[in-house]
């Protein structure tokens, strides 16, 4: 290859070192042209592949089992004629403790808050 490259810059070849310079390009060339055509390949799969799915008809109708549940759902809750769900004592307790622990978490995010505020002092613009 040494000889090559000074024969290059000399602007004198041998046969020998024209035909190694001839088989470089030709096998150069080979290599990319054998890369976009793996390329070209995988694009068309690709993008063929992404619009060929065989998708079923699904039944949109619920069936024995489900309905069983959505009616046992709709007489616990009393939602037959649009009306709320009712709580017991237990649940509206248990509502206002979870109601009392966010306010808490919210007031103290808030404090904390003002507090890195003046911890940072003053910002100049």
């Amino acid at each position: 290859m040494g000889d090559l490259a000074s024969a290059l810059l000399h602007g004198v070849l041998t046969p020998m070192q024209f035909l190694e310079l001839t088989s470089l390009a030709v096998g150069a060339l080979a290599a990319l042209a054998l890369v976009v055509i793996l390329c070209k390949r995988c694009y068309r799969r690709c993008r063929r592949g992404g619009g060929t799915y065989n998708y079923e008809r699904v039944c949109h109708e619920l069936d024995r089992e489900e309905l069983d549940f959505k009616r046992a759902l709709e007489s616990q809750c009393d939602l037959e004629a649009g009306g709320d769900a009712q709580f017991d004592d237990a649940e509206l307790e248990q509502i206002e403790m979870i109601e009392q622990y966010r306010s808490r978490l919210v007031a103290g995010s808030a404090d904390d808050g003002a507090e890195d505020a003046k911890k940072d002092g003053p910002k100049a613009d």
